[in-house]
């Protein structure tokens, strides 16, 4: 018997492992999460990122609260287009070691001697309850491998080196700047990791008064790919295919269908919280069953070609 559908559409374009073009970072809008926040420094929250330094924030508009979207404690800024959720962090403190850093797995390692198209969005906060009245630049990426792994607390970090940096002084609070460039990979990188890595005499600050002891920006929409046009056409995500998903609970299965014959022969994919893959198969008709039996219940993350849905497995 058809039962109703446990789906929550949150559309991200995550790249296949084996197609170039593809944007290399998971989830760049922040938009597919397990919990609404609703205290700082949760950015563990958003699937698949994490700290590598401190306690970024993040921002969206489930919160009702202090950590909700255009209005937070942090200041005020609306989100890009239809998008729910941005991060938020402390790029400028009175001690060096304070700047936070968040950062995510690549979809697959970069390669060494390509050339990488990178881009992001960024806006300044402005809270003068907490501070918050001070700018920066060098704000930027740094690409790490496994060597370096989530934590609240890595003052190593901080070490003025980045691939990558905002040279530029952002002050203007009603605008979110798009920053593009390009990269020539020296090494197989399995992270992006963003941030202010410089300490405080490596860089130039402002502060409107003198009571301001920080900086603090937004960040969205990161872009790694090989193709200019994903990263540079303004547009991160797109609309899904006609996808229709049914589950069926008597039978702890759900079905992929879809008229499009694009859609034949790509791979999908399962994967859980944690990012591992629990399923893997090919699509070889209009209709593909999957069978859940085993799972344990919770969210899951359905990737069908390049698009990935939210699901929730639900079991009596």
């Amino acid at each position: 018997m058809l039962k109703r559908l446990f789906v929550f559409w949150s559309f991200i374009v995550i790249a296949n492992c084996c197609v170039a073009q593809g944007n290399l970072v998971p989830n760049p809008s922040f938009e597919v999460y397990d919990t609404c926040p609703n205290t700082p420094a949760q950015i563990t929250r958003i699937i698949g990122w994490n700290s590598y330094n401190g306690t970024p924030d993040y921002l969206n508009k489930c919160n009702l609260g202090n950590y909700s979207i255009p209005k937070n404690i942090y200041g005020y800024q609306n989100a890009i287009d239809s998008d729910s959720g941005y991060v938020g962090m402390a790029t400028f403190n009175n001690y060096d070691f304070l700047n936070e850093v968040l950062g995510i797995r690549l979809i697959h390692p970069l390669i060494p001697n390509r050339k990488y198209f990178i881009s992001f969005s960024i806006s300044p906060a402005f809270s003068s309850y907490l501070f918050i009245t001070c700018y920066c630049n060098k704000i930027g990426i740094r690409f790490s491998t496994d060597s370096i792994q989530p934590q609240f607390s890595n003052p190593s970090l901080i070490n003025n080196f980045a691939h990558l940096t905002v040279d530029t002084l952002l002050t203007d609070t009603t605008l979110w700047f798009s920053f593009k460039t390009s990269f020539v990979s020296d090494s197989f990188y399995t992270t992006i990791l963003l941030g202010n890595f410089f300490t405080n005499n490596n860089y130039n600050y402002l502060c409107l008064d003198t009571n301001g002891n920080k900086s603090y920006y937004y960040i969205d929409r990161i872009c790694v790919s090989e193709d200019s046009l994903t990263c540079f056409s303004g547009k991160v995500e797109n609309n899904s295919p006609e996808i229709i998903i049914n589950f069926y609970q008597d039978e702890n299965e759900f079905s992929i269908e879809s008229d499009k014959s694009s859609l034949l022969n790509q791979n999908i994919f399962v994967y859980d919280v944690l990012g591992q893959i629990i399923y893997s198969s090919v699509i070889k008709s209009e209709k593909t069953i999957v069978n859940y039996l085993l799972w344990k219940p919770g969210i899951y993350f359905l990737k069908v070609s390049d698009y990935t849905y939210k699901i929730l497995i639900l079991k009596s």
